[in-house]
C-alpha cells in the first residue's frame, strides 16, 4: 500500500525528490535528470507558480509504509501535461493513475509523457483508459566514448566564454527570454522568475556557456545540468538569437559545454529536441541512443 500527499516548499521534500531522482538516474529507469528537478523548484516562469500555494500543487509525493519515497507525479506547467517518476511497480502506478483520474490537484484532462519503450508504464496507462495522443520529445543520450565534438571557428571579434567569466547575469537572461520569445514582452512576473533562478544551488557557472559578439553582447548560449553522483550530464537551454542563426553557434556551445563536462567528469551526456531541426543537431555528436517519448491522455473523473 502507498500513501500519498502534495509536496510541501518548507520541509525536506525536495531533497527526497532529489533522492529518488538520483538512484532512478542510476538505474536508468527515469525520464528527468537531477538538473531538471532542480529547474522544477527553480524555474517557476507563470504568475501562478509564483505562488507557494498553487506551486506545491505541482507535485505529489507516493510513499511506501516505511515512509520511504517511491514516487512522484510531476508537472510543470500548472498540470497540462505530468510526468511519473517511480519505481517499476504496477501497484505504485495504479495508485499514481487513479489520484489523477480522481481529479489530482487541477481536475481537469491528464496528459502523460511517457517514454516509447517503456511498455510497462505504457502497460498500465492503457488498462486504466488512456490512450495515445500524438509524439513528444525525443531525448539524444551519449556515452562519453562515443563523443564526437565539433571544432567551429567564430567569425572575427566573437568570443567562446563561460557565466563564470561573464557575470552580467541581466544580459544573459535578456538574451535567453528574446531568444525563446522574440515578440514577447520582459515583464515583472519574468524577471521575479530569473532572479528567483538565480538561488538555485546546482547552478555550475563554467558550464553556462556562451558566445559574445563584436560589442561583447551574447547571442548563443546553452547551459550544462550536472548529476556528479551518476556522473552525467543534460545539456539544455540552447539558444540563438535569430539574427546569429544558421553560423554553427549552437554547435559550439554544446560542444565546449560537453568538452567542459568531460573536464568535470562526466561520462553520459542527454539533449532533447522537439523538432526536426534541433533533432538534426542534438544527435550529431557521435552515436546517440535516441529515446523517444509520447503523449498518453485521459479525462479525470468530474
Amino acid at each position: 500500500m502507498f500513501q500519498h500527499r502534495t509536496y510541501i516548499e518548507k520541509s525536506d521534500d525536495f531533497d527526497k525528490m532529489c533522492a529518488l531522482v538520483t538512484y532512478l538516474n542510476g538505474e536508468h529507469s527515469c525520464d528527468w535528470s537531477l538538473g531538471r528537478m532542480f529547474g522544477w523548484k527553480y524555474g517557476r516562469w507563470s504568475e501562478e507558480s509564483q505562488i507557494d500555494a498553487v506551486f506545491e500543487k505541482q507535485a505529489e509525493l507516493f510513499f511506501d509504509n516505511e515512509g520511504e519515497l517511491r514516487g512522484i507525479v510531476i508537472t510543470e506547467d500548472i498540470g497540462n501535461s505530468y510526468y511519473f517518476l517511480s519505481m517499476k511497480s504496477k501497484e505504485l502506478l495504479c495508485s499514481m493513475v487513479g489520484f489523477l483520474l480522481q481529479g489530482g490537484n487541477f481536475n481537469k484532462s491528464y496528459v502523460i509523457s511517457v517514454p516509447e519503450n517503456d511498455e510497462f508504464q505504457k502497460g498500465v496507462l492503457e488498462e486504466n483508459g488512456f490512450v495515445y495522443s500524438g509524439d513528444a520529445d525525443c531525448t539524444y543520450r551519449y556515452d562519453v566514448l562515443d563523443i564526437v565534438l565539433h571544432n567551429i571557428e567564430l567569425p572575427s571579434g566573437f568570443t567562446m566564454t563561460s557565466q563564470k567569466e561573464y557575470q552580467d547575469e541581466d544580459a544573459v537572461e535578456h538574451f535567453r527570454f528574446y531568444a525563446f520569445n522574440p515578440d514577447s514582452v520582459y515583464d515583472d512576473v519574468i524577471d521575479r522568475a530569473y532572479k528567483y533562478s538565480r538561488t538555485d544551488p546546482s547552478d555550475v557557472p563554467e558550464l553556462g556557456i556562451l558566445i559574445l559578439n563584436e560589442k561583447g553582447e551574447p547571442v548563443s548560449g546553452c547551459i550544462g545540468l550536472w548529476d556528479k553522483h551518476n556522473q552525467f550530464m543534460e545539456v539544455e537551454v540552447v539558444a540563438t538569437k535569430k539574427e546569429y542563426e544558421n553560423r554553427g553557434f549552437a554547435k559550439a556551445v554544446i560542444s565546449e559545454c560537453i568538452k567542459r563536462g568531460i573536464n568535470k567528469g562526466v561520462k553520459e551526456f542527454s539533449i532533447s529536441a522537439w523538432e526536426e531541426k534541433t533533432s538534426k543537431l542534438y544527435s550529431s555528436f557521435g552515436k546517440a541512443q535516441a529515446i523517444k517519448k509520447v503523449f498518453y491522455k485521459k479525462d479525470a473523473v468530474r
